[in-house]
């Protein structure tokens, strides 16, 4: 039941993120992972909340020819929203290293949960950026 809403809470903190609330991309995410580690006593695993609290705050917008200061990220991908994604979903699993230290094959599982949904999420989601986010949210948890 506590994975449950962990996963749900994940997928609303990373929704209100992309609307404009930052901090609950950036703090509240990884302060919930950290909530969760700590119930399952896996103490290795709150290594990662700083970890995450950097990666979830990368910028990742697509470069917009009106804005005078685009993400470094669009600027390195190729302006590519794909791979810019791609990038942002294996930095959010590096950062997730300590939480699956020993258990390499659920970090692999976790790292391709991740990446397709991110992917699956752009590609058929595009219309509807608040699910988009959701989904792609509610992948980050699946296999703590």
């Amino acid at each position: 039941m506590i994975k449950i809403l962990l996963i749900l809470a994940c997928g609303l903190l990373f929704l209100l993120g992309g609307e404009g609330v930052k901090s609950c991309r950036r703090f509240w995410l990884p302060f919930f992972i950290g909530i969760y580690c700590i119930l399952n006593n896996n103490w290795i695993g709150l290594i990662s909340v700083p970890f995450l609290i950097g990666a979830f705050s990368i910028g990742y917008g697509v470069y917009d020819p009106t804005d005078d200061k685009p993400s470094f990220l669009s600027k390195i991908c190729f302006n590519n929203m794909y791979i810019i994604r791609t990038v942002v979903s294996i930095i959010y699993s590096i950062a997730m290293i300590p939480i699956f230290w020993g258990n390499w094959e659920m970090l692999i599982l976790q790292s391709l949960s991740i990446c397709i949904s991110t992917l699956l999420a752009i590609t058929f989601l595009k219309r509807y950026a608040k699910l988009e986010q959701f989904v792609i949210g509610c992948s980050i948890p699946i296999f703590i």
